[in-house]
């Protein structure tokens, strides 16, 4: 809901409800950049009102905006400097409104690759994704609910609710990925799975699960803290976090097998399948470059989660880490 009043001291906006969490307050103030800069306030002063938000949403488009001088009178109902910030509003929302957000990045590497996830994954992993969900699976111990993250077109999902018997609810990202994990439960016959759209660090319901799983996201969230926090929040006592991902290698002779594989996976993308040329492309350097183990550690103790323990699979090349919350 979207409302633009004229008043004859200055320009008032309402808006309300902000959905879709930061992702959502971040299109908003990319559009309001865009009306104050573009249209402009007849006054040279605004009032930002919003409706049914809570205070953490209000804050947060306060810092982003605050700092633009898009509007010297600018002001908003019930803001308060949160304790982080984005450094310069103005270059950030530009940054956001341009280019990788996460949103965008698993966009460009994944677009259109639905039907045929399964299949580059096996390849991707030097055949051995079937191995780590395997002892991912061997860590799970008669679970009722699971809430699995970044579920994909389903592979663990399905699996997990096939071989325990229970329910699971899958958070993914992508509509695209969502539709085909739907048909394949309906393929096999698996009816107690739900699939929602949502960014994993943002989703929340008033539920609790036994474990929440997760495979391949870790190295793309770069607010680990909120996902830990969140997520631990909705674990019941004694419930389990597990995140399994790519991971570089220490041993000089590994990273020569990750490179060499890379780049021959490249070749063939480029050659054989061209909807997956851009993720092997991009893929390699944002292994290489995440310390999502170390990081994701560290904010699972901050969040509570005792018994954090990492799990080496091939030699380096994947990993899992859990925690468990206290009974």
């Amino acid at each position: 809901m979207l409302h633009r009043l004229v008043g004859t001291g200055h320009e008032v906006l309402l808006i309300g409800p902000v959905v879709g969490g930061l992702h959502g307050i971040v299109s908003l103030s990319i559009w309001l950049v865009n009306v104050f800069t573009v249209h402009g306030c007849q006054q040279n002063s605004a009032q930002v009102l919003l409706l049914n938000n809570v205070e953490t949403e209000v804050d947060q488009l306060w810092v982003l905006l605050s700092g633009c001088d898009i509007c010297p009178g600018l002001n908003f109902c019930g803001s308060a400097l949160l304790p982080w910030s984005f450094g310069n509003p103005r270059e950030w929302l530009q940054e956001m409104s341009q280019v990788e957000t996460r949103e965008s990045l698993v966009e460009m590497l994944f677009h259109g690759t639905g039907s045929s996830y399964a299949e580059m994954v096996h390849f991707a992993t030097w055949g051995r994704d079937r191995q780590w969900k395997e002892e991912l699976l061997g860590l799970m111990d008669s679970p009722r609910r699971v809430l699995d993250l970044a579920s994909g077109t389903g592979i663990l999902s399905l699996e997990i609710a096939r071989r325990f018997s229970c329910h699971v609810t899958g958070v993914e990202l992508r509509e695209e990925y969502c539709v085909e994990a739907r048909g394949l439960a309906v393929e096999r016959g698996i009816e107690d799975v739900r699939f929602v759209v949502s960014p994993a660090e943002h989703f929340r319901i008033d539920e609790t699960f036994d474990y929440v799983t997760s495979c391949y996201i870790p190295k793309y969230i770069t607010r680990l803290d909120s996902l830990c926090q969140n997520m631990s929040g909705m674990l019941r006592p004694g419930g389990k976090m597990l995140m399994q991902d790519f991971a570089y290698p220490s041993n000089p002779d590994y990273q020569v097998l990750y490179e060499n594989h890379f780049k021959r996976m490249q070749r063939l993308a480029r050659e054989k399948a061209p909807d997956w040329a851009t993720m092997f492309e991009k893929l390699p350097d944002v292994i290489r470059e995440s310390t999502w183990i170390e990081d994701l550690c560290r904010e699972m103790k901050a969040a509570g989660l005792v018994d954090v323990t990492v799990h080496q699979q091939s030699f380096g090349l994947s990993a899992i880490v859990s925690g468990t919350r206290p009974v």
